[in-house]
């Protein structure tokens, strides 16, 4: 009947909840800084008239 593309793989990992909201947190923290180290390098090399 219906055939699908792809084939199903759940995996469930158990975690208190404290654990769970400190991890993710850390990930978001972690990314917030690449982004804004990002954006800074960005905004140097524009604006950078080589003047250092």
């Amino acid at each position: 009947m219906f055939k699908y593309k792809y084939d199903n793989c759940f995996i469930w990992i158990e975690v208190e909840q404290s654990v769970l909201n400190r991890r993710v947190d850390t990930r978001v923290d972690e990314m917030v800084n690449a982004s804004s180290f990002c954006s800074y390098l960005i905004f140097e090399s524009k604006y950078n008239n080589g003047s250092n």
